[in-house]
C-alpha cells in the first residue's frame, strides 16, 4: 500500500505540469496515449482499431471518441 500511495502522490504532483505540456500542443492525456501507442509499435505507425483499443485498455467507443478529437 505504501508503494501505491507514493505512486499516486507523484501522479497528483506532476499531473498539472504534464497536462500543461499536452495543452500547449492541443492534446489531452487520452489523445497522447493513442499517439504514443502508435509510436511505440513503430513504422508504419498503424494498428487495426481492435489492436489499438486493446493496447490502450479502453472500449471501442472510447477509442472512437479519442480518434474523433485527434
Amino acid at each position: 500500500m505504501a508503494t501505491l500511495g507514493r505512486a499516486r502522490w507523484i501522479t497528483l504532483k506532476v499531473r498539472s505540469a504534464v497536462e500543461a505540456v499536452f495543452a500547449r500542443r492541443d492534446l489531452d492525456t487520452g489523445e497522447f496515449d493513442v499517439l504514443s501507442t502508435l509510436l511505440r509499435f513503430g513504422p508504419p505507425y498503424r494498428l487495426r482499431p481492435t489492436e489499438l483499443f486493446t493496447q490502450l485498455m479502453i472500449s471501442s467507443g472510447g477509442l472512437t471518441n479519442r480518434l474523433m478529437r485527434l
